[in-house]
């Protein structure tokens, strides 16, 4: 008995490992939060971001994220990304000083009572400086 249970939790470990690996190989933001913001779980790339969201020049580990409870990120308040439709499309577009990202929220119940949210980030920083310097330039070539 002790030894299925010992080889259940080791399978369960792998399972935890694995699933990490994938998380941390998606090449957007990932965060997982509670049902009141706080951080449960945060991919690498979600620390760069949030690291130029909300320490910049800093470093914020998932060891220093676990635990914080997000209410702001860059011009947005984080309990509107995660309650409000944005405004067009599916992604809500969040400002900061130098960077420009998109979020996606989505519910999840991790159990009955204990309810929380994926949050997806992606820097669509230089798609919007291409996308500014195109219409310049198309403003330029229309006035001749």
């Amino acid at each position: 008995m002790l030894a299925q249970l010992r080889a259940q939790a080791a399978r369960l470990d792998a399972q935890a490992r694995e699933l990490r690996q994938i998380i941390n190989a998606v090449p957007e933001g990932v965060l997982l939060l509670d049902s009141e913001g706080y951080v449960v779980q945060a991919n690498v790339t979600a620390q760069t971001y949030l690291t130029q969201v909300l320490d910049p020049g800093g470093s914020v580990t998932e060891q220093s994220l676990v635990g914080r409870r997000l209410t702001q990120l860059g011009d947005r308040q984080v309990e509107e990304l995660l309650t409000s439709p944005p405004v067009s499309g599916l992604w809500h577009e969040i400002h900061t000083p130098t960077r420009v990202f998109q979020a996606l929220a989505q519910p999840l119940s991790r159990s009955p009572d204990s309810p929380g949210w994926v949050l997806v980030l992606q820097d669509v920083t230089q798609s919007r400086d291409i996308q500014r310097r195109m219409r310049q330039q198309e403003r330029l070539a229309a006035l001749g």
